[in-house]
Formats: C-alpha cells, structure tokens, sequence
C-alpha cells in the first residue's frame, strides 16, 4: 500500500470514521455515523490517484 495512503486511513481512524478490508483489496470507509462510504484502493496507481483519494475522504467530511 501507499505510504500516502496509509496515513490518511491512520487519519481517519483517529477522527472516528470506520476503515476495513473488503475482500476485492479496497478499503470501505464509513463515516463516525455510519451515514456515507466510500470505497478506496489498496494500490492507487500513480500520483493523481492519491490525490483523488484525498478528495473522496475530504467529500466525505474527514478533515486531511
């Protein structure tokens, strides 16, 4: 996994939000009050993917 990515899974937990391995590699971010998910890559491939990442969590309310 990406150390970009990595870090802002660790960020995200510590807000409260809800991080786990689904079976097809992606991560299944779920917001504190379970409202909204979003689906993240394990291997974003490239330099754009991590930024449009960064962009789904901060969608989803996380503060990166």
């Amino acid at each position: 996994m990406n150390k970009d990515v990595q870090q802002m899974l660790r960020r995200i937990r510590r807000q409260g939000f809800h991080v786990r391995l689904s079976g097809a590699g992606h991560y299944l971010c779920t917001t504190p009050d379970g409202t909204r998910r979003a689906s993240i890559p394990g291997t974003p491939r490239g330099g754009k993917a991590v930024t449009g990442i960064r962009a789904t969590l901060r969608q989803l309310g996380a503060d990166l």
